[in-house]
């Protein structure tokens, strides 16, 4: 059996074990395989030296008289009162969750504003610029104010699509990132060695 092999099976048979009693645990007998090699010992001599990973883990956890494990009654206990004070701690927790979705919506108004500015520019250049053909014939200074204002809003319609399309690129951006830190929040990480 190699060091790895040795190491990942008396790390499962250890998960009764704290994560960090199983790590310190998981640390010794690497170095303690490590002192057999420089001693001139093979890989496979130094696990066999050891002895089987399910003997070691049901020493250890002897020893440590298996301090990580509830009882029954205890984990009875926890469900009852998880049930019961279910009104309390879920409507907090579903306040929190509004509150967040509350400043998700807010920040997405930021681009949601910009693209509203951007189709009424649109539609402002849009009645704009061929309205001109009209006002001109009655006023060439009001038909040119009116081009003007077309262009104008033409250009701001330019600007505001550009700004949108990288609000939303910016803002979609920051939304993956706080989705994966709180995916991250939540996801155990692996103590396989």
């Amino acid at each position: 059996m190699t060091k790895a092999v040795f190491l990942r099976r008396l790390s499962s048979a250890l998960a009764k074990c704290g994560k960090s009693d199983r790590k310190n645990h998981i640390a010794y007998y690497s170095e303690l395989i490590d002192d057999y090699q420089e001693e001139g010992m093979t890989e496979e001599q130094a696990v066999a030296a050891l002895g089987s990973p399910a003997d070691i883990a049901a020493e250890i956890l002897a020893e440590t008289g298996n301090v990580s494990s509830m009882r029954l009654s205890t984990k009875i206990l926890i469900g009852i009162l998880l049930v019961l004070g279910f009104p309390l701690w879920g409507s907090l927790v579903l306040a929190g969750l509004m509150l967040v979705l509350c400043g998700f919506i807010l920040l997405w108004c930021v681009p949601l504003l910009s693209g509203s500015f951007t189709i009424g520019a649109l539609i402002m250049a849009a009645v704009s610029i061929p309205g001109t053909i009209v006002v001109i014939q009655q006023s060439i200074s009001l038909g040119l104010i009116q081009l003007g204002v077309g262009t104008a809003c033409a250009g701001g319609f330019i600007l505001g699509a550009f700004l949108t399309v990288f609000l939303c690129k910016w803002f979609g951006k920051f939304t993956k990132w706080i989705v994966l830190k709180a995916i991250h929040l939540f996801r155990k990480e692996d103590d396989r060695v």
